[in-house]
């Protein structure tokens, strides 16, 4: 659902309106990967999250399912650090 709604509304107001055009509007502001990277930064402080739980995670805490520019945005922050598990056989 969320990426239909991007597609309609690429602003991330993920709005619709059946009021009359002269009622007062009020405009949500967009939501972008800094709000993101913040979100994240705050709810996920001190813990380890596999890529699995990230991809779980962005789309049904928040309004977006595009996290790989939030990543980025702590990664150069040096906020987070990527680590790879090894496979044991």
């Amino acid at each position: 659902m969320k990426k239909a709604m991007w597609k309609v509304d690429p602003m991330g107001r993920f709005e619709f309106s059946d009021r009359d055009v002269a009622q007062d509007y009020f405009e949500h502001s967009k939501y972008t990967q800094n709000d993101l990277a913040s979100y994240l930064k705050a709810n996920l402080h001190g813990r380890s999250v596999s890529a699995d739980e990230l991809r779980k995670l962005v789309p049904t805490e928040t309004p977006e399912y595009r996290y790989e520019d939030a990543i980025r945005i702590l990664k150069n922050e040096g906020a987070v650090k990527e680590t790879r598990e090894r496979n044991v056989v």
